[in-house]
């Protein structure tokens, strides 16, 4: 894992051209709290994919108010993700709201906790 800093790294989310969803991603001894999106990126929103069994099932990352954990994106862009929503979870997967017409190196930031 490339070091941001002593506390921070990042892991890639790749989606395939004409795809919407990377491959999952393990958090290891992190919590998720930010995605950099690349100048290629098509599509203004993420929502996002846990796994309660390794990456065998996934299943939509809620808030505890019921709605689905979503954040607004652009191009060449890092967003901030309230990390407090991905406590306990330690797979993911980055859903784009829209295919992307060419392949798309999201970067998941995450933080040692």
């Amino acid at each position: 894992m490339p070091a941001l800093s002593p506390q921070s790294y990042f892991l890639d989310a790749d989606v395939a051209s004409g795809q919407t969803t990377s491959a999952g991603i393990y958090l290891g001894n992190g919590v998720l709290c930010g995605v950099y999106t690349p100048a290629e990126f098509d599509g203004t929103a993420i929502t996002f994919q846990a796994s309660p069994d390794g990456g065998t099932t996934w299943v939509p990352v809620h808030g505890a108010d019921g709605t689905a954990v979503s954040v607004t994106v652009a191009a060449s862009r890092y967003t901030r993700v309230d990390h407090a929503l991905f406590l306990g979870v330690d797979r993911v997967k980055v859903v784009c709201g829209t295919s992307q017409t060419g392949a798309s190196a999201i970067k998941v930031a995450a933080r040692r906790v």
